[in-house]
């Protein structure tokens, strides 16, 4: 067991107090506690400064010195303030340092879902092995898909763009699916398949250098038609094609 100055460790997320550090050979593991000395309750957002209990919570964290690293933190729980609130206890939140339930630091899932995103699950996890921040490949892909989901990589605009019609209902409402054609994948789906609503969309979207439309019927091909007619500046250079749907 080693005990250091709090200013000796200044690398840990920063609500956080060391209190001691236990190294082994192949690992290291930090306890710390929270600074703040209250917490706001998560449904009617009070603060309360009155500790119900105490627990333990282990996080994992970034390697140090080529050794895995996890933060012990002795988290507690807050009696709620408020009479009118339903919740009369609630744990604190450790903001900024990991989310609710995970099992692991903000700032370790970063690294480690930049390494889902760079290398895939297996060759992810191979690497991420190498640099003392273990997990599973499954895990690395679960993170990739989360973080494309929500929004947190940006999708750059797509150069060739598909646009085709689909039933939100068949044969009473049809919408617009729009698919980036060189990644294999749908973009957005519109809500109607009106050529204005297209071309909405294509000036919040530019970039899109080639639009195919796969064609069935001339009715059907006369919405993209028409939008790119209304919207002749978006880029540089567009050009609309026709494709026989097979």
């Amino acid at each position: 067991m080693l005990s250091l100055p709090k200013r000796l460790l200044p690398l840990i997320p920063a609500g956080l107090l060391v209190q001691q550090v236990l190294p082994s050979p192949d690992h290291l593991t930090i306890l710390a506690t929270p600074r703040p000395p209250s917490a706001a309750c998560p449904d009617c957002a009070v603060l309360s400064r009155r500790v119900h209990s105490r627990y333990d919570r282990t996080l994992g964290d970034l390697p140090w010195q080529g050794r895995p690293m996890s933060l012990r933190i002795r988290a507690r729980r807050f009696l709620c303030l408020n009479p009118a609130c339903s919740r009369r206890t609630f744990a604190e939140r450790l903001t900024g340092v990991t989310a609710v339930a995970s099992r692991q630091t903000e700032r370790l899932g970063g690294v480690q879902r930049c390494l889902g995103l760079a290398l895939g699950g297996e060759a992810g996890a191979r690497l991420a092995r190498r640099l003392a921040m273990p997990t599973s490949g499954d895990t690395l892909l679960r993170m990739a898909c989360a973080a494309g989901k929500s929004g947190e990589v940006p999708r750059p605009a797509p150069r060739v763009l598909g646009v085709d019609d689909w039933a939100w209902r068949r044969g009473h409402r049809y919408g617009t699916a729009l698919a980036d054609l060189e990644r294999n994948v749908v973009v957005d789906l519109l809500q109607d398949r009106q050529a204005e609503t297209l071309a909405t969309w294509l000036r919040q979207h530019p970039g899109a250098e080639v639009v195919l439309t796969f064609k069935r019927s001339s009715q059907r091909l006369s919405g993209p038609t028409a939008a790119l007619r209304r919207a002749p500046r978006l880029v540089s250079s567009i050009r609309a094609s026709s494709v026989a749907c097979c």
